[in-house]
């Protein structure tokens, strides 16, 4: 029987939007819901951008909107540290793990790329969830999705995703008169427990390894907000050079108006000169007319004055 599965594909540059709700599994937020979650969080020192969301409020949300939409849901997002992607099939048996968060960032020598994309865990099985497919893809068990992940590992930021917390919690005030330690329980969802699990050393070790992964994971934020500034700009570039575009169509067409007007104008002019010049010559045929019609008359004139002298002579 197949298992139904929610599939958003994504719209202009809201792939964090389409991942999240994949990862929910219904439409939990939109576009505005999200830009509103990101206006509440802080703004990045001594810039006037808001690296949680594009410059043009239609996407490239940052990791922290994104981690933040989740944990309003109940959810819990982990970054994982891929220099050991071995154990992440160990973390996968000890968590009640949703699916997976990924952030694919990739160099272009033009422009480079950023594209987040869900994988959701269900029945064991996993389902690639990447809004810019036409439809869902099943990967299959653990080790198909390793084999996936593995492709790309070096271009991948992924991100565990926790099902709910609160419903850890209340199984934490259940068992809290047993011989279970309820905090113990409660750390078994959080990062501490998560680092603990994938070194599996002493107490120095877990906390080496959790500074290593807050560098890192400060590093992707930096790189993220570096990436979402040179976006931002050009962004604006583009919107610059489309309004230079469109001035330069604006005079060419004021150009072409003022030229169609001369243009008119010489034509007018011509046509009057015509009509003017129509108007003499047809004056210029009256009064040939009129002239050719007195000469006869003349003529006869001059015949009889002359009949009138010869008579006299004779």
């Amino acid at each position: 029987m197949d298992v139904p599965i929610y599939y958003e594909q994504q719209k202009l540059q809201l792939c964090g939007l389409a991942s999240v709700n994949n990862l929910l599994q219904k439409q939990e937020y939109s576009n505005q819901t999200m830009n509103n979650l990101a206006n509440q969080l802080p703004k990045v020192e001594n810039t006037f951008f808001n690296f949680h969301s594009s410059f043009f409020k239609i996407g490239n949300y940052s990791a922290d909107l994104l981690i933040t939409a989740l944990e309003k849901k109940g959810k819990k997002a982990v970054y994982f540290d891929k220099r050991k992607p071995e154990k992440l099939q160990v973390i996968v048996q000890e968590n009640s793990v949703l699916g997976l968060l990924i952030h694919k960032y990739k160099k272009g020598l033009i422009k480079d790329t950023n594209h987040w994309f869900a994988i959701l865990q269900k029945n064991q099985l996993w389902y690639n969830l990447d809004g810019k497919l036409k439809e869902y893809v099943c990967l299959g068990n653990f080790d198909n999705l390793f084999t996936f992940l593995k492709k790309e590992l070096e271009n991948f930021s992924i991100f565990i995703v926790l099902d709910n917390i609160y419903q850890n919690l209340n199984v934490n005030k259940q068992n809290e008169h047993s011989n279970i330690d309820p905090n113990e329980q409660y750390i078994g969802v959080q990062q501490e427990k998560i680092v603990d699990r994938q070194e599996n050393s002493d107490n120095s070790n877990i906390i080496q390894q959790k500074n290593q992964q807050q560098e890192q994971f400060q590093e992707f934020q930096q790189q993220q907000q570096q990436q979402q500034q040179q976006q931002q700009q050009q962004e604006q570039q583009q919107q610059q050079q489309e309004q230079q575009l469109e001035s330069q169509e604006q005079k060419q067409q004021e150009q072409f108006q003022e030229q169609q007007q001369q243009q008119e104008q010489q034509e007018q002019e011509q046509k009057q000169q015509e009509q003017l010049q129509e108007q003499q010559e047809q004056q210029e045929s009256l009064e040939q007319q009129q002239q050719e019609k007195v000469d006869p008359i003349k003529q006869m004139d001059n015949l009889e004055l002359k009949d009138s002298n010869q008579q006299t002579n004779n």
